[in-house]
């Protein structure tokens, strides 16, 4: 029985058989180029506008749904990847 006290994905991952189809299902290349598809018609329907809230709305929504695919595709994974490092001139480094 997962821990009520867990994270979300701590939960998930303690449901291992869950996990493992999961793991399967997200590498399945009719799984990516689905989710490519299905940004691909958020960002195409998203409507041309000069008002600049709307413009930043449609951004955030966009952003939005890459954050909640990414944490799709990545709920079953057990090691947590490194976040680059930005050093004061911008330039990203993983050191």
């Amino acid at each position: 029985m997962p821990s009520a006290k867990a994270s979300p994905k701590a939960r998930f991952l303690e449901q291992s058989v869950f996990a493992e189809q999961h793991r399967d299902l997200v590498d399945r290349s009719a799984f990516e180029v689905a989710s490519d598809a299905a940004m691909l018609q958020m960002i195409h329907d998203t409507q041309d506008t000069s008002d600049q809230a709307a413009a930043a709305a449609a951004f955030h929504r966009i952003m939005g749904a890459k954050s909640y695919l990414t944490r799709l595709k990545t709920i079953g994974d057990t090691v947590e990847p490194v976040a680059p490092k930005t050093t004061g001139s911008n330039l990203v480094t993983n050191q």
